[in-house]
């Protein structure tokens, strides 16, 4: 009993004794280990520090559990390994400084130690072999702190030749220690040879959930099911799953049956020699350890049949340094003519020596969605909506996708509690109940990490920490630009991480999975120096590339573009950080940010927030990357540090982005806390900024009145301070509100202010923005020449300042201009050309604008298959940059298509769905205008009094927004009503009010329409004459605004009027113009209508073939814009036209006319 009591009492001094030595270093994993949500290494601590560190840590672990688990009593060889361990890890803690190399030595003697300890077993006995390894072991450590303890005189400072020798002769004897004791000669009296090589011999079963593998291993089985020998690697990353493949291969019937008890699994992990592969192989066909063993080996595997051998985690031997054994010992079983081999290890690329399947050569690639997905249900059986987020964190790594599933199973906690959790445990997730690395994630990767390859290389794991901020990759050349001080060992370094697969190369980048980056920036961040040098790239690369106000370098966004997920990361990773606000230089922008006018002020940005808002720009302007994300960032550090001045700035930033995505109630919500914060702060600027920004917000919820309220609140605030370009600018919003209010000769006087105003102070941007503003105002009154000219010197404006995105904006405004003169061809080219210029500078949104546009040019080309694919395609696009106003008007553009196709309704369908859409972005204006539609497609269903009621109800929503011209329109479609219920005298009165309010509101196309219409009711009441003189008031104000369309109406209509006055040539005359006009503007409705009436005349003077010829051009035509029903009507009459072609007179003419 005493003698236990000392023991005991030895072991709890011995353990108790470590952790007072190591009491500084408890608390060091916090130092270094950083979350997201803060936390980094100190000032100095790199990634080779922090690895050293966690060797020093596992050490520890590992002396205590061997330690206290004694349960005999201590012998003398035990008691001097204790020593020698507190020793090792005591030798760095009583050092203050050290050099590199010396350090490296330190940490060369930690793994041996470990790795002694792992051989020896607490309750073995050791053989002499292991007193061997133990002496030596002492010895070399009883040296190396003898040398590391006396200092270096100035002499040797500068003259440290023999000091290398001594180092170099350190480091020789520690590997001589490794290959022959630890490799070879350290064995228990515990059976080891035949219980350890059993257990690496045994082959695992297929995991349960394997998914995503099957093709690759139905391909492999195919190979070794035929009659050649071959050879197959399986490559990759750690927790890819290679050997579940291995696995999943041996455990097929088809294998069982081919190769029986012939088939042969070794586990190489622990195995670092070739030697120690030798061993194991002789221990499965129970062969004595000589000289001979090899050759007894590949007698026993050339005499057994056909076999097949899996060498599984070979890594750990191609590491060792007998590099020549390792390819002659693969070549000796290769040339096994009866063998087949399936060797796994970590890297990208199979060791040399053998003649490998070149289709099997490249690392197993990550696992799809689907196959994800699959994993998961088989294992945690619950999703939600945030399973395929936490999935793509996970990047297809088939280990880490297991073990999140079975802490889904384990704690009943949804994807998207586990996607929260893993934002701040992610290394503790990605573990399972049990030891070994199939049941960790970071044992497998500090596998990879502590690799002898690894260790050659001591830069590898600066470049992978670097490599582990940027989602995206890097090329060797970004590289060497991003980190110049790795700039000479960078090609080493990154094929050091490619041998062990802690990269992959894709498109010619270095890139890293994801949980493998979560993982390394948590536990080895970059070092200062490389931090400071990947910050000064990525300020470089996004500052001072706007080469106007607006508008980025076309060089720039190419860049730019490539590179926004990793600039965006490194962005959050240093908001992250203990203190961002210093972890980029600051400088004063060249260029407003969102429109920001006022001058930086002093502390407002630091420089990382300068750097911050404008890459938010960016990706705001480009569609590329998460703006809110980087500003939500940010704002949450900046409030966290109490820092009012930046988190109002944030606070008004996102408020704009989201008043740019059309997110009305949220900006407004949000610009409404930064201009109480900005007031607050006594910052009236920036208090006017936010007024004018809810200004705006307001007009784009066609809140007119209260818009304009705000704007000039906002005028009048930007006055007080000063701010003449702040003022102009909220003129020239004024103007909009009046031109959406339909008071366009108002609308230009404010526009000409503002203009003013902006040239008063030298903003040509601001007076070029207003001349197009004037454009469209001008294209509003249907004044085409003119608008046609001030867009036209506008795009002169931009084209001298260089703003490419005016110059483009202009295009696209032109082709407006062309498509409402019905030049249809012109108007495409235009648009197109507008579409090529917006993609060169990366406006994603103008893109999608111009897409629509043509759209629009094809359906006024009664083109409706090709228009709604082009509308489709735009409201695809609209609904990827998150643009839900756009995609609403799409889907109003949809049903237009299918009213005109007579598909009532899904037309009907198409409108209810963007009114829905409409509302819940609060568009009174886009919601109005769907049941003003509804409205239409009742009517065309012949429902006229639920028609009327739906457009009065329009008629009211328009009144109630003050839009005049809504107004008049549902006045004009009301009028329509009344005539197709043959109620003249009414519809007369409705389309004189509709007439009546174009005028007043300077719509010249409305007055004209509303006149032609009026001329159609005169014409079913039989009034020829005063018919006639409408149809011609109403094609000359066609004419004069350049509405070839509408003019070409009027000819028709007054050609039907002629006919039923018995005036046949006049009729055709007038028809025949019509037609002409109509086939050059290329509207094929029109033109069909057009052709049927024409027959009537002709077949009135008797020419009858002319008038045969016309219907079946009608028939063609009508089908061709899928109208089956005209088609048809015209296919009667001309079967009925040739029946009685040889009868005196003409026949009698169908039903009606199409002549809506």
């Amino acid at each position: 009993m005493a003698n236990a009591n000392a023991s005991s009492s030895g072991r709890r001094t011995g353990v108790e004794a470590l952790r007072r030595l190591l009491k500084k270093r408890d608390a060091e994993p916090q130092q270094i280990r950083m979350r997201s949500t803060g936390g980094s290494q100190t000032a100095g601590d790199g990634a080779e520090s922090s690895l050293a560190s966690d060797h020093e840590l596992r050490l520890k672990d590992v002396f205590e559990r061997w330690w206290s688990d004694m349960g005999v009593p201590v012998d003398p060889v035990k008691r001097k390994f204790k020593e020698t361990v507190l020793s090792v890890v005591g030798i760095r803690e009583e050092i203050a400084t050290m050099d590199q190399d010396v350090r490296d030595i330190i940490d060369r003697v930690s793994r041996v130690t470990q790795r002694v300890l792992e051989k020896m077993e607490a309750e073995s006995i050791p053989d002499q072999a292991s007193r061997d390894a133990v002496d030596m072991l002492s010895r070399t450590v009883h040296d190396i702190e003898a040398f590391v303890r006396t200092p270096r005189s100035r002499v040797e400072e500068c003259f440290s030749t023999e000091r290398a020798e001594k180092l170099a002769q350190f480091s020789h004897t520690l590997e001589t220690l490794r290959i022959e004791f630890l490799e070879a000669r350290v064995v228990h009296l515990s059976q080891q040879d035949t219980t350890a090589y059993g257990m690496q011999m045994e082959i695992p079963n297929t995991p349960t959930s394997f998914y995503g593998r099957h093709e690759l291993v139905e391909s492999i089985i195919e190979l070794l099911l035929s009659d050649v020998s071959r050879r197959i690697p399986l490559l990759g990353t750690g927790g890819m799953g290679k050997t579940a493949v291995a696995a999943a291969i041996l455990n097929d019937s088809r294998i069982k049956e081919k190769y029986g008890e012939r088939k042969i699994f070794l586990s190489c992990e622990g195995i670092t020699s070739v030697e120690g592969v030798i061993k194991a192989l002789a221990a499965h066909f129970n062969l004595p350890s000589s000289t001979q063993t090899l050759s007894a080996i590949i007698t026993c595997l050339s005499s057994a049949g056909l076999c097949l051998l899996v060498l599984d985690n070979f890594e750990t031997v191609v590491e060792s340094i007998e590099g020549s054994r390792v390819t002659a010992f693969l070549g000796m079983m290769a040339a096994v003519s009866t063998l087949s081999l399936i060797l796994t290890m970590r890297g990208n690329g199979p060791p040399d020596g053998v003649i490998w399947e070149d289709a099997y050569r490249q690392p197993l690639e990550r696992l799809s969605l689907t196959s994800s997905r699959d994993i998961w249900s088989s294992i945690a059986g619950h999703d939600d909506f945030k399973l395929d987020e936490l999935l793509g964190r996970l990047d297809g790594l088939p280990l880490a996708i297991r073990l999140m599933a079975r802490q889904a199973q384990l704690t009943q906690r949804s994807p998207a509690q586990l996607l929260q959790d893993y934002d701040v445990e992610a290394i503790q997730l990605l573990k399972a109940r049990g030891g070994g690395k199939e049941n960790s994630l970071e044992m497998t990767l500090r596998l990879s990490l502590e690799c002898p390859t690894m260790a050659q290389e001591p830069n590898a794991l600066k470049l992978l920490s670097v490599l582990c901020l940027l989602p995206d990759g890097a090329s060797i050349d970004m590289l060497r630009e991003m980190v110049p001080g790795m700039r000479a060992t960078m090609a080493a370094c990154a094929t050091a991480l490619l041998q062990v697969a802690l990269c992959w190369q894709e498109k010619g980048r270095l890139r890293v999975l994801s949980p493998i980056r979560d993982f390394v920036t948590d536990l080895y961040p970059p070092n200062p120096s490389s931090l400071d040098q990947t910050r000064q790239y990525f300020t470089r690369m996004i500052l001072g590339k706007r080469e106007h106000v607006t508008l980025f370098r076309q060089d720039a966004v190419a860049l730019l573009s490539t590179q926004f997920g990793n600039l965006s990361s490194f962005l959050v990773y240093s908001w992250n950080m203990p203190d961002p606000s210093s972890s980029l230089a600051s400088k004063r922008h060249r260029f407003p940010l969102f429109r920001l006018k006022r001058a930086t002020q002093a502390g407002l940005h630091t420089g990382l927030l300068e750097v911050t808002l404008e890459a938010a720009y960016f990706s705001y302007v480009t569609y590329c990357g998460d703006a809110m994300r980087l500003v939500q960032v940010a704002r949450r550090t900046l409030k966290e540090q109490h820092n009012s001045a930046g988190t109002a700035e944030c606070t008004y930033r996102l408020g704009e982005i989201l008043r740019m995505q059309n997110r009305r109630e949220e900006a407004a919500q949000m610009l409404g806390e930064a201009k109480t914060a900005f007031r607050a702060m006594g910052d009236w600027l920036g208090a006017a900024q936010c007024t004018e920004s809810l200004g705006n917000v307001l007009l784009m919820q066609n809140r007119y009145e209260d818009a304009a309220q705000m704007l000039g609140e906002a005028k009048t605030a930007f006055t007080a301070v000063g701010d003449r370009l702040g003022a102009a600018q909220c003129t020239r919003s004024l103007g909009d509100v009046l031109q959406m209010q339909d008071r366009y000769e108002d609308a230009a006087q404010m526009l000409r202010e503002a203009k003013t105003a902006f040239t008063a102070i030298g903003s040509r941007l601001g007076a070029a923005q207003c001349i197009h503003s004037l454009g469209n105002v001008l294209r509003m009154q249907n004044r085409y020449e003119d608008a046609a000219q001030m867009l036209g010197e506008a795009e002169v404006t931009f084209t001298a300042i260089g703003d490419r995105l005016g110059m483009a904006q202009c295009t696209r405004s032109l082709g407006a201009v062309l498509l409402s003169q019905n030049r249809y061809e012109e108007a495409a080219g235009a648009l197109a050309e507008a579409k090529t210029a917006f993609t060169a500078i990366g406006d994603r949104l103008g893109v999608t604008h111009c897409t629509r546009s043509l759209g629009n040019v094809l359906y006024m080309q009664a083109q409706y298959e090709n228009a709604a694919e082009m509308f489709w395609e735009a409201k695809v696009a609209f609904r990827a940059i998150g643009d839900r106003l756009g995609a609403a008007q799409c889907t109003r553009s949809l049903g237009d298509v299918l009213l005109s196709q007579n598909r009532y309704e899904e037309a009907a369908g198409a409108f209810e769905e963007a009114k829905t859409a409409f509302t819940a972005i609060g568009d009174r204006l886009g919601v109005t205008h769907c049941t003003r539609s509804l409205g239409n497609v009742l009517r065309m269903q012949y429902r006229y009094e639920d028609a009327a009621q739906m457009l009065g109800q329009a008629k009211t929503a328009f009144t109630a927004i003050g839009d005049r011209l809504g107004v008049a329109q549902c006045t004009q479609s009301l009028g329509d009503v009344r005539q197709m219920q043959s109620r003249y005298e009414d519809a007369a009165q409705m389309l004189g009010q509709a007439k009546t309010a174009f005028t007043a509101i300077g719509n010249r196309l409305g007055e004209a329409q509303c006149t032609k219409s009026l001329g159609e009711v005169l014409y079913m009441q039989d009034r020829y004459e005063d018919a006639a003189q409408m149809l011609g008031e109403a094609k000359a104000t066609f004419t004069a605004i350049g509405n070839r369309l509408g003019a070409a109406q009027c000819n028709r209509i007054l050609g039907d009027v002629l006919y039923s006055q018995g005036l046949h040539e006049e009729a055709i005359q007038s028809l025949e113009a019509s037609k002409t006009a109509l086939e050059d503007i290329g509207d094929r409705l029109e033109l069909a209508n057009c052709c049927q009436l024409l027959a009537y005349p002709l077949l009135a003077q008797g020419r009858g073939v002319e008038a045969e010829r016309m219907l079946v051009e009608a028939v063609a035509l009508y089908e061709s814009v899928d109208n089956g029903v005209w088609a048809d009507k015209c296919r009667a009459r001309l079967a009925e036209l040739r029946a009685n072609r040889a009868s005196d007179g003409p026949a009698g003419r169908t039903e009606g006319s199409n002549v809506s």
